[in-house]
């Protein structure tokens, strides 16, 4: 859905299900120390196609995941204690209280302040907003296809959200609103081995490269084929750079 926060990866919705890392396990048991014994209802903002909302329906009795596109919220697993929404982050009302609000690799999509002020009224006291998510993601490995990598990321940087060109910590987001009484940030790195074609999929769900795919016929088939070669018959190693904050109001 396209609109005043970010681009419409519905376009890309299968391809952003399949081939987007799921999130690592310490990110959801921070976020269960952080709630302690206060698990009933957590709001999910910017849900996507639910990379995270399947992981916090274990955690919380009941998940209320807003996404404000439609094609990507279709790909939501449903489940009885999961309500889906789709509408703005911005416009999210709850109503009751949340033990926590969470934006898994979105919020710098979202406006910060509105967010953050949807934070500050929605919570339960003591509750926490927990944004996280990946940076861009980068080939480590083989060196060729590193290499392809770090020169299409300069090709692609005409069709990129200023927002990614200015990438900023998630945590500086949230402290320069001036809501939060308290923002916790932490930082998680890993690896993780591709086929070159699944690894090239990845790279095109990202709004720019998507941009560039649906501006110029053949780009995303002639990419794939690229990191094919590039690759040499090895596995494309990406490195995943994932950072968030534990924020109280």
């Amino acid at each position: 859905m396209s609109g005043p926060t970010g681009p419409r990866f519905g376009l890309q919705a299968d391809l952003y299900r399949r081939l987007r890392p799921e999130y690592p396990d310490a990110i959801f048991q921070r976020l269960a120390a952080a709630c302690g014994d206060r698990l009933r209802l957590c709001g999910e903002l910017g849900a996507g196609s639910g990379q995270a909302t399947t992981r916090l329906l274990e955690m919380f009795d009941r998940v209320v995941a807003v996404e404000p596109d439609p094609d990507m919220a279709a790909l939501i697993d449903r489940d009885p204690r999961l309500e889906v929404r789709v509408e703005w982050a911005e416009q999210a009302r709850f109503d009751e209280p949340v033990d926590a609000l969470v934006a898994a690799t979105a919020f710098h999509w979202m406006d910060a302040r509105a967010v953050c002020a949807l934070a500050r009224r929605s919570l339960r006291p003591g509750g926490v907003f927990m944004p996280f998510g990946y940076g861009p993601f980068r080939f480590a490995s083989p060196a060729a296809a590193a290499a392809l990598s770090d020169r299409e990321y300069g090709f692609w940087r005409p069709w990129m959200d200023r927002r990614l060109v200015n990438w900023r910590h998630y945590a500086d987001l949230v402290e320069e609103t001036g809501l939060a009484a308290s923002v916790e940030p932490f930082e998680i790195v890993f690896e993780r081995a591709y086929a070159p074609e699944d690894a090239a999929g990845l790279l095109l769900t990202t709004s720019y490269a998507s941009a560039v795919s649906r501006e110029r016929p053949g780009y995303a088939r002639d990419y794939i084929q690229r990191v094919v070669r590039s690759a040499e018959g090895q596995p494309v190693t990406i490195r995943f750079e994932l950072m968030g904050c534990i924020a109280r109001f």
